[in-house]
């Protein structure tokens, strides 16, 4: 079986995003004590099992980069290329850089909240119905839940304001990484 750069992209993407889930199930579950409502996820960057979390998001910021790239090939879509370049060079930094390094955390961790959901939502332009509306409704609800993060408005979540950034552009990574597998 020959795989083209297409399904290529779909399989980094869809690997990407279930080993990041299935690696923060993992880090939650031993570290004591963690609540998503008072702990954010890079809080796991350094906690009891830092590698999993760290080395997880360095794993999910590559695959959005070689991702980004075979799109790039496949489809010459240049704007879902660069967006998915810039959410990977920020997850990659998330992990190189863990929430102790304050600044350069922060500043990687916005590249990956800022540009993941627009990511997503940039994929209208290679996919069909019902697939390109669910893109953007999960680019869309990232996007605001961005929002709402930035202004401090968490509706009581607390840092499970920050998941409604992260998990719907991780289940969009899942979809759309299907969907570029199943495409023929």
């Amino acid at each position: 079986m020959k795989l083209d750069y297409k399904s290529l992209a779909g399989i980094v993407l869809f690997i990407g995003a279930a080993q990041f889930i299935l690696s923060n199930i993992i880090a939650e579950s031993l570290y004591p004590g963690y609540n998503i409502y008072t702990n954010s996820l890079s809080s796991l960057g350094v906690g009891p099992v830092p590698w999993i979390f760290n080395c997880s998001v360095i794993l999910l910021g590559a695959t959005a980069l070689i991702a980004g790239y075979l799109i790039l090939k496949t489809f010459n879509d240049k704007p879902i290329a660069a967006l998915l370049t810039l959410s990977g060079l920020g997850g990659i930094f998330v992990g190189l850089f863990p929430s102790n390094f304050s600044i350069i955390h922060s500043v990687a961790a916005g590249f990956a909240f800022f540009f993941a959901p627009f990511a997503a939502i940039a994929c209208y332009r290679i996919t069909k119905p019902p697939i390109k509306y669910i893109c953007i409704l999960l680019g869309l609800i990232s996007v605001i839940g961005f929002i709402l993060y930035k202004t401090n408005t968490d509706f009581d979540l607390g840092w499970g304001m920050e998941r409604i950034i992260v998990y719907p552009t991780l289940i969009w990574a899942i979809v759309f990484g299907g969907y570029l597998m199943a495409l023929k």
